[in-house]
């Protein structure tokens, strides 16, 4: 009796909190209004879940002036009612912020200086036609356009601008979404992201392959000047490292990279690779890099490129390297 009295009681709570959720208008979506963000496309928020405020990347061509465009996203289950007026304000404080923030997440044990990831994009750098954007009835999304002056960048700076969302005619501001940062990176023709074909050459006090191998995951090259760019490890560590293809001594192959070491590409007028040095100033193993004069060494208006190289160490042989790289995306 005790048992079949508990089910009973079970299965009345069942019942009823089937009901409540029946009831209530909150859990069927075409009830909730909809809220106005900046809108949050995965490949170009590189923040956390957990950070101040979200943070977004775009990379913009150098030249005197090139639109930036962020996304005003409507979100939820309707379209816009009628013409939604949006209006942003410049929010820098919210670049400090999320430098603060950064800090503290990146160092919990505070055991390092605190330094700023991000300096705040000088005025003028951009200019912005208007701080009003319209959704137009019927739609979800309209752009936010800023006017960026790459060309007049400091390219070794690390540029971000803050923007807040501080009214909507019609709907809620989202919580997570109506303030972002946004890090500016001018980017010059030979950035994008790349696929990659390697050969080290022979040496003997390397345990290495010297078979041309495909890199089985895409590489980054970066702006770090107006006709330079620096080589990232994006698909295998995320990092600014070389990668080689190990070889035991039973034979078996295998992935890894260069610690402190990856090329920086500098090129002429004429598109030819006239210089390279090893992205870290002072490696603590000494590692650098010089250009093989023999070649190639060129860029071609298809996107392709081919590096032939150096990377040279204290106490070992240089070592060759012959890149080709062929253009699969922008970044």
């Amino acid at each position: 009796m005790k048992n079949i009295r508990n089910l009973f009681i079970f299965l009345l709570g069942v019942a009823l909190f089937t009901s409540c959720i029946s009831e209530d208008p909150s859990m069927d979506p075409d009830d909730v209004e909809n809220v106005v963000e900046f809108y949050a496309v995965s490949d170009i928020q590189k923040s956390p879940d957990v950070a101040v405020h979200p943070m977004f990347e775009q990379a913009l061509n150098i030249q005197e002036t090139i639109d930036m465009n962020i996304i005003i996203n409507y979100a939820g289950a309707h379209v816009a009612p009628e013409d939604l007026t949006v209006t942003i304000r410049l929010n820098n404080d919210a670049v400090a912020e999320y430098n603060t923030w950064f800090n503290a997440y990146d160092d919990p044990k505070d055991e390092h200086e605190d330094e700023d990831l991000f300096q705040v994009l000088p005025a003028e750098h951009y200019t912005v036609p208007s701080y009003t954007v319209t959704i137009p009835k019927g739609q979800r999304k309209a752009n936010f356009t800023i006017k960026m002056k790459t060309g007049s960048f400091e390219l070794d700076s690390n540029y971000a601008v803050g923007f807040t969302i501080q009214s909507v005619s019609k709907g809620l501001l989202s919580a997570n979404f109506s303030t972002g940062v946004f890090n500016v990176k001018p980017k010059n023709k030979y950035d994008g992201i790349y696929t990659l074909k390697s050969q080290m050459g022979t040496t003997p006090d390397r345990a290495f392959s010297f078979d041309v191998w495909d890199w089985p995951y895409d590489v980054h090259l970066v702006t770090t000047s107006a006709n330079s760019v620096a080589f990232y490890n994006a698909g295998y560590s995320a990092d600014y490292t070389h990668p080689i293809q190990t070889l035991s001594a039973a034979g078996v192959k295998g992935w890894s990279r260069l610690g402190q070491f990856t090329p920086v590409f500098t090129f002429d007028s004429n598109d030819k690779i006239v210089s390279v040095t090893n992205y870290y100033a002072a490696p603590t193993n000494g590692r650098g890099a010089v250009v093989d004069s023999n070649g190639p060494n060129e860029w071609k208006s298809d996107g392709s490129i081919k590096a032939t190289f150096f990377m040279t160490q204290p106490g070992f042989n240089p070592l060759q390297f012959k890149d080709e790289f062929v253009f699969k995306a922008a970044r």
